[in-house]
């Protein structure tokens, strides 16, 4: 896990910008799946995954997951844009 280039535990104080910690990508190259702001999710259950910039290191991985209820607003949520190469 990469724990020491991620936005957690409030380190930085407040969201970064989208590829602020390249080191950390995966194999594939993607980005920012941990720390920062939680990523929303669609499914069966929405949820709210991979910690944030006022979570602790334990809560830092992409399988990390907390219920989400649409209607609420937080600093800490945000989502991610994908596309199909």
């Amino acid at each position: 896990m990469c724990t020491t280039l991620a936005n957690y535990n409030g380190n930085v104080g407040a969201t970064t910008v989208v590829g602020s910690y390249p080191s950390c990508a995966s194999k594939l190259g993607i980005q920012d799946l941990a720390g920062n702001v939680l990523e929303c999710t669609s499914g069966e259950n929405l949820g709210l995954l991979g910690g944030s910039y006022v979570y602790p290191s334990s809560f830092l991985r992409a399988a990390f997951r907390l219920n989400f209820v649409p209607l609420n607003r937080d600093s800490n949520y945000g989502f991610r844009c994908a596309r199909t190469p």
